[in-house]
Order: C-alpha cells, then sequence, then structure tokens
C-alpha cells in the first residue's frame, strides 16, 4: 500500500477511487499539480493537430474527448473541494461522465482550445488548492453519496489525470507512431 493511501482514511474518498490513488506518494500538492501540469503540457503540444481526433479503438474516446474528460473531472472534484472547503452540507451530485463527453463537441474543437483548457482547469485547481489552510483540507464532506476530504480530491485529481495520460500513451500514442 502506498504512502498516500497510509495517510488517509477510508472515509477520505470513495473505494472507485482507490485506483487513482494507489500509485501516488504524500506530497506536496501544488508541487504535485505544477509538474504533472508542465510533463502533461509536454505530451500534449507534441500531438499533431490531425491527431486528436484519432480514438485506438471503435467506442473509444478520442484524443480530444479524453482531454476534455480530464477536464471535466477536475473541474467536479475542484468544485466539490470548493463546497466541502465552505462547509456545504449538501450531498453534491453525481455525473455521466460518458454523457458530458458525448456533449462535449470535443472533436470540433482546435488543439489550442483543447491545450487552453487544460492549462486553465489546471491552473485554477492549483490556485485554489494554494488558498486552502490546513483546517480546510481536512474538511470531510458528501459527493454522489460518498464521503470525500478535500486533501483526497486533490489526490483524486492527481492520479485520475496521470491514469489517463498513461492511457493516453499507451493506447493513442503507440498507435500512432
Amino acid at each position: 500500500m502506498s504512502q498516500l493511501l497510509n495517510s488517509l482514511s477510508e472515509n477520505e474518498y470513495a473505494p472507485y477511487y482507490k485506483t487513482y490513488l494507489e500509485g501516488l506518494d504524500e506530497g506536496n500538492i501544488i508541487s504535485l499539480m505544477i509538474n504533472d501540469l508542465e510533463d502533461q503540457l509536454k505530451v500534449l503540444e507534441s500531438i499533431p493537430e490531425q491527431n486528436f481526433t484519432y480514438s485506438y479503438l471503435k467506442g473509444k474516446w478520442s484524443i480530444a474527448e479524453l482531454v476534455l474528460h480530464v477536464c471535466d473531472c477536475e473541474n467536479v472534484f475542484a468544485y466539490r473541494s470548493l463546497s466541502i472547503s465552505r462547509n456545504d452540507k449538501s450531498d453534491l451530485p453525481g455525473f455521466d461522465q460518458d454523457e458530458w463527453v458525448i456533449n462535449s463537441n470535443a472533436n470540433k474543437l482546435s488543439k489550442d482550445v483543447i491545450i487552453g483548457l487544460f492549462k486553465t482547469t489546471r491552473n485554477h485547481s492549483i490556485s485554489l488548492y494554494k488558498s486552502y489552510n490546513e483546517e480546510q483540507l481536512l474538511k470531510i464532506g458528501k459527493a454522489n453519496v460518498v464521503s470525500f476530504s478535500v486533501r483526497a480530491l486533490a489526490y483524486i485529481i492527481i492520479g485520475h489525470n496521470r491514469h489517463h495520460f498513461t492511457v493516453l500513451k499507451e493506447n493513442y500514442l503507440n498507435n500512432l507512431a
């Protein structure tokens, strides 16, 4: 078990998200987000524009759809962290990721727009997490009938992005080469 999973209690995240947390070590959330942004931007910028609509199998998302999915999820997780940090006692709703991808219009967007959305989304998360104090990071609230802490949501953002960028490299970019 990773150092991170040892430091998080089970009421800080849903079991579904354990996959995204397993490969992570506890570290400075801001540094991890900044470093990942730099690395992930290099990957995106290396992809020719015409390949953003590429999908490695019928029924799988295109590269553009995968990147927008990552942005959508990061925005949802960041909103959940904001709500919980502000003591919102609502059970925040879930969302249907497949429906969101279908309605994202991703394949009609330019590479520049997609990368711009990606950068803006991550920079917003970085700024948001810079604003939280230690007490806020430890707050726990509900989303989609499951408990989350603000800090666990940051690590979920990081782990979710890393997961999808691994898929991008292994299943998309390797098949394009």
